[in-house]
């Protein structure tokens, strides 16, 4: 019962966001620029197992018919969408492991070839070539839609699909140390302003420039968040910074108000792909510096068998404890704690027995 409401609830995720692509993602009647349930569905699969593949055809489907296409392209794009989810699957299972904490930027790029670059080339061959057998398009276009589409989807992969899983047992976005959440606030307030000064053409209180902002500042925030706020954080400003151009493109205002009529995607396309994949590099780089620099500080102050606190932090907080009470006039206690006949295990069964019995005896002492 449970995965039927999952499945249901991810053909309702899926078409809730080709909903979005269609009208956000598609500029002057082109071919949608940006399909965001690509993403959906690939993270929904590698969360859950291809047993989810169904609910992805369906919601595809479902896409299709909600724009009245042609029974022939629903059918074949819906195999295209579900395909390419199923390529990750065996590509991944067969030539590459990906640790999907992403935690090494192999493993983020490892996702980008194994479930965007590759597996989107299906649905990029499924979904044009239907529309040229319903009528929908002519031969001579076929290869530009074709390409058009398999860089909509690797965006929609690129984007949606790393922000799910660094988000799927995440505990809070916002740090509880007021310095951190200093500087979280700060480089949200100037992202906000930012994206909309650079991407949208916001002039607060009359602002002007003597040259025109230009993207690296945006840039700019995305490396100070990723080397100080961690991934989670990173890539949520640059799904906002994304969702700035595409309200650009798609209202005719700002940076990106003359580059797809004009110009085509390639300017947007390169944009986004740079903003993703270097915004969360370097975050991935960041978090790496931050979790060795903890390790080392805890392995200096914790006994490395037992993670006890050893004796340089013991005699750390006691001083501390015993400076309040000096200063308070209060009392503590110390327990000291022996193990009976430890010796005589270390001496018949080994020392790697007796490490387990301290191991086993910390697991119990209360933290």
């Amino acid at each position: 019962m449970l995965f039927l409401i999952k499945s249901v609830g991810l053909a309702l995720a899926y078409l809730a966001a080709a909903k979005i692509g269609l009208i956000f993602g598609t500029v002057s009647n082109s071919a949608t620029i940006f399909w965001p349930p690509g993403g959906i569905a690939l993270a929904a699969v590698i969360l859950g197992g291809i047993r989810y593949l169904p609910a992805v055809f369906v919601g595809a489907y479902l896409s299709a018919v909600m724009v009245d296409a042609p029974l022939v392209f629903a059918i074949g794009s819906s195999i295209g969408n579900a395909l390419e989810t199923f390529l990750w699957v065996i590509l991944v299972s067969r030539f590459n492991k990906v640790d999907l904490s992403l935690t090494r930027t192999n493993d983020f790029f490892g996702l980008i070839a194994f479930g965007a670059a590759i597996p989107a080339i299906a649905s990029a061959t499924f979904g044009p070539l239907t529309l040229m057998a319903s009528g929908l398009i002519e031969p001579s276009v076929l290869t530009d839609i074709m390409w058009r589409w398999w860089r909509a989807d690797g965006l929609g992969i690129v984007f949606f699909t790393p922000l799910i899983l660094l988000f799927a047992k995440q505990r809070s976005l916002i740090p509880k140390k007021t310095q951190h959440f200093q500087e979280w606030l700060a480089i949200w307030v100037c992202a906000i302003a930012a994206g909309q000064i650079v991407l949208l053409g916001w002039r607060p209180l009359g602002l002007t420039f003597e040259q025109p902002p230009q993207l690296g500042w945006l840039f700019g925030l995305i490396i100070w968040a990723g080397l100080r706020t961690g991934r989670r954080n990173t890539v949520l400003i640059q799904f906002m910074f994304l969702a700035q151009a595409l309200i650009s493109a798609y209202s005719h205002t700002g940076y990106f108000m003359d580059e797809i009529t004009q110009y085509g995607l390639a300017n947007f396309w390169m944009f986004a792909m740079i903003l993703a994949t270097g915004g969360t590099s370097i975050a991935i780089l960041g978090t790496s510096q931050l979790l060795s620099a903890e390790s080392i500080k805890h392995q200096a102050q914790f006994d490395f068998l037992t993670n006890l606190p050893n004796r340089p932090l013991f005699y750390d907080r006691f001083g501390q404890l015993l400076a309040m009470a000096k200063r308070h006039g209060n009392k503590f206690s110390v327990i000291f704690i022996d193990l009976d006949k430890f010796k005589p295990v270390n001496d018949t069964l080994c020392h790697h027995m007796g490490d387990r019995v301290l191991a086993s005896v910390a697991t119990r002492l209360p933290s």
